[in-house]
């Protein structure tokens, strides 16, 4: 009720201004100085509760920014771990490519060494194998 009050257009003002007989205006200065009081007390009340809101408000904010910053450095640490894991396996990958090209180039070697070996057999003889020419 005294919260909705005007207080450009409280009674007690109205009463100051209208009413000019002097007892009447000693008689309503009590009542003034109550709604001015109960003004007061209203106003320090509700500078008391938005100041309350506000701590909330910052405890709260505070507490979503501290939760971010978790998740946030919790993302950096997968994130890192993520990469690290790809690095190996790049590694892997890189380790079982170069033991391939080894076993190819064993195989080559080997094969080289046969070939040689049958021209080695095939001079010492004087035969011509019998595939050479079976692509005609």
């Amino acid at each position: 009720m005294l919260s909705n009050v005007n207080w450009s257009y409280s009674p007690c003002l109205l009463a100051f201004f209208h009413v000019t007989h002097f007892k009447q205006k000693l008689h309503l200065y009590p009542i003034c100085n109550l709604f001015k009081q109960r003004g007061v007390k209203l106003l320090y009340r509700a500078q008391k509760e938005i100041s309350a809101i506000s701590a909330w408000e910052n405890t709260k904010k505070s507490a979503v920014e501290a939760k971010l910053k978790k998740l946030e450095e919790q993302l950096e640490k997968k994130k890192a771990e993520y990469g690290e894991k790809m690095k190996n396996k790049v590694a892997q990958i890189h380790k079982e490519a170069e033991e391939k090209r080894a076993m190819v180039e064993a195989k080559r070697g080997e094969e080289f060494l046969k070939a040689e070996e049958m021209a080695a057999k095939y001079r010492a003889t004087g035969q011509v194998p019998k595939k050479l020419f079976g692509c005609f």
